[in-house]
């Protein structure tokens, strides 16, 4: 046993610095651009690495050595900077904007280069008030792609293009502003590494487009304000992963400037677009075990996904854009209630209770009316990606435990005095989809005699016949002026699940017979011989 730790420790301690960071990068990628992590979200990751180690026994070793690793680096916070100095001019154009920043207290610079161009760039550090921000100036519509590297202060030479010491963080940068209609836009990798997600205001009037842009592929735009206005909801927020390099596009009419600036978006009031935003979405069929009387909730989007060109289906974490996106598809005879954005959020099935879905967390919940019973009629619902292409329609399922409802009823003769007979007839409902066995109708009260055996009564099924009882009335239900019994039902679906049954109580009110009592009482004896008297006294 002691050579197969020794083993296991020399196996893991060459394979940590090879495996831990592509773990914790996956790990720190998903639950970020989720911002909610769950076990599934790292122990997927960090067994398809053991494989690929051929160390598939040591997976939740790695798990371990991943979940201790740091998940995050350090956020980039940009301060107040000069003017920058430029080299070059046109594609190849470099501008280093020193003190640009704080990376968990270490001073870095900030180095831009015009890696695609035709026209010629303006670097300022200026920015419609907001002074000492790294600043875009274009000089005429022109797609171009720029480089944004992090290096620590002091260490790169611009001259001659060479030094510089990175400095690796978590950068969620706020480009500000994008005015339009058309006259300008933010072009942003969104599939590409290290770009999690595109953070917009959800009132925000921005446009939005999907497709290759300068030869770069899969590139999300943000098309600028259609009202001219500046301010921060009519710009795009972008978070980059872990990292000593960014990249970014634009075009825009001369003179118009984008600057660089910190985040500042209320995340709850804004959607974070990710790639899956863009590709088909799919969605997948739900069902959900309830807890009997209560509302049921389910999780429509989490094994929902997208599909490849090729048909595959590929799951995806469920973004904000598909969450709000989530529209319900009413069964015959519901009514309906639509967002602003006209999919339904709400639907009311007649005798059976109200279906409605949260916007912000995709929640699809089901609450019952009190007296409904059984299994709600399954609805269907589909969502949509940032470009409005509609997903299939998924159904889902929400199964209550069997049930079964019953129904008691008296049967009182013409005349209810002792020893006539009352009889009861008993109405038994299956509320279950599935057929129930041993199906069984009790009494509790002692002197109720039950005719009837146990039944199979099928799914929705309605059984009058099966079971009577009968009860003689006696002096004592005379005296207390009424009968009270209370009946159960009980039945078992096929697979052992006991059904519940109702417990229901019939009260039988008895009239109060006519009736005489007498009280004799003899008085004192006159004279005790023959023809003596005794008085009696009658009440």
């Amino acid at each position: 046993m002691g050579f197969f730790w020794a083993l296991a420790i020399i196996l893991i301690s060459r394979t940590s610095l090879r495996f831990a960071k592509p773990v914790r990068e996956i790990f720190r990628l998903r639950c970020q651009s989720a911002r909610r992590c769950r076990s599934s979200d790292i122990l997927r990751p960090c067994i398809l690495l053991a494989r690929q180690a051929g160390l598939r026994m040591f997976a939740p070793l790695f798990l371990l050595l991943a979940m201790y690793a740091p998940l995050h680096a350090a956020q980039l916070v940009f301060t107040k900077t000069g003017e920058p100095q430029t080299v070059g001019t046109g594609q190849g154009k470099r501008a280093l904007y020193k003190n640009a920043g704080t990376v968990d207290g270490t001073r870095i610079d900030l180095v831009a280069k015009l890696v695609t161009a035709k026209l010629d760039v303006d670097f300022t550090s200026h920015s419609g008030g907001k002074e000492g921000r790294p600043t875009i100036s274009s000089t005429g519509q022109d797609t171009i792609w720029i480089n944004w590297y992090i290096y620590k202060t002091g260490t790169y030479n611009i001259d001659t293009d060479s030094g510089g010491v990175p400095v690796t963080a978590d950068v969620l940068v706020q480009y500000n502003d994008l005015d339009g209609p058309n006259n300008e836009r933010l072009f942003v990798p969104l599939c590409e590494l290290p770009v999690v997600f595109v953070r917009i205001g959800r009132t925000s009037t921005l446009q939005r487009d999907f497709g290759t842009v300068a030869g770069v592929n899969e590139v999300f735009s943000v098309i600028g304000d259609k009202n001219y206005r500046s301010e921060n909801t009519s710009g795009g927020e972008v978070f980059y992963a872990d990292t000593s390099v960014f990249r970014m596009g634009r075009t825009a009419d001369r003179g118009f400037i984008l600057a660089l600036e910190n985040a500042s978006y209320s995340a709850a009031d804004s959607y974070d677009f990710k790639c899956s935003d863009f590709r088909k979405p799919a969605a997948v069929d739900d069902s959900k075990q309830a807890e009997a009387g209560r509302p049921a909730w389910v999780d429509i989007l989490a094994n929902d996904g997208i599909k490849t060109m090729d048909g595959r289906f590929i799951a995806q974490e469920p973004t904000d854009y598909a969450k709000a996106s989530i529209s319900l598809v009413p069964p015959p005879g519901a009514s309906s209630k639509k967002d602003a954005n006209g999919e339904i959020y709400e639907l009311v099935v007649p005798n059976e209770g109200t279906w409605s879905r949260d916007d912000r967390t995709g929640i699809l919940t089901f609450t019952p009316l009190p007296e409904f019973r059984g299994s709600p009629t399954p609805i269907k619902y589909t969502f949509k990606n940032a470009l409005g292409v509609v997903s299939n329609e998924a159904l889902v399922t929400i199964t209550y435990p069997p049930s079964l409802g019953l129904v008691k009823i008296a049967h009182p003769p013409a005349g209810l005095v002792v020893g006539a007979t009352i009889t009861y007839s008993f109405e038994v409902r299956n509320y279950s989809a599935v057929p129930l066995t041993e199906v069984t109708v009790q009494d509790l009260l002692s002197t109720v005699v039950m005719k009837g055996a146990p039944f199979t009564l099928a799914a929705g099924g309605l059984d009058t016949t099966t079971y009577t009882a009968s009860h003689i009335i006696t002096q004592e239900d005379i005296d207390a002026g009424r009968i009270v019994n209370t009946a159960t039902v009980t039945g078992t679906a096929r697979d052992g699940t006991k059904a519940q049954g109702d417990k229901v109580t019939v009260t039988t009110e008895l009239p109060s017979q006519p009736s005489l009592t007498i009280e004799k009482t003899a008085g004192a004896v006159t004279s005790q011989v023959v023809g003596g008297t005794i008085p009696y006294a009658f009440k």
